[in-house]
């Protein structure tokens, strides 16, 4: 087109609904959009967690979704939220091996410390506090370069409001 204008969709502030990537969608990103990298979140790898926020995708829509665009030859970036309001140990533990798998795949997994946002339905709810295990696997996966984002940072500021 000679415009030096360049499409992206999939990417912060569009990103994707997991339920939605498929092959056709994958193909029409690739083919018209200049991005290489598409961003969806998961926020959890528990379906009792996702069906109480109310998701709309389920953890099987995450995996396909990444399997999906590996294929196609893009980069995913996968949104978690950790700490979740009610989060038991255990659907913490699943949501840590989600991300594990997903790391292995080569995916991107951007964590995020679970925070109350003002007008949300959740907006009085407390933060669970993230267990030792769990942070030490997400160091590990920080180690291993498939995780990232400000979630220490994120527990420290919310600890100080919640958890203290």
């Amino acid at each position: 087109m000679g415009t030096g204008l360049r499409r992206f969709f999939g990417s912060f502030p569009s990103e994707v609904r997991p339920e939605f990537v498929n092959g056709e969608s994958s193909d029409l990103i690739r083919d018209l959009c200049d991005n290489r990298m598409v961003v969806f979140g998961a926020q959890s790898g528990n379906p009792r967690m996702l069906e109480i926020m109310r998701g709309g995708h389920s953890v099987e829509d995450v995996r396909k979704a990444c399997r999906v665009l590996i294929e196609r030859g893009f980069e995913s970036v996968v949104d978690f939220i950790v700490g979740l309001p009610g989060e038991s140990i255990d659907e913490m533990n699943e949501s840590a091996a989600f991300m594990e798998e997903l790391g292995e795949m080569g995916v991107h997994l951007h964590v995020h410390t679970f925070m109350p946002l003002p007008g949300s339905p959740w907006a009085a709810l407390a933060p669970t506090p993230i267990p030792h295990a769990i942070r030490r696997r997400m160091e590990r996966l920080i180690a291993k370069g498939s995780l990232f984002g400000q979630w220490a940072q994120q527990e420290k500021l919310v600890s100080e409001v919640y958890l203290e």
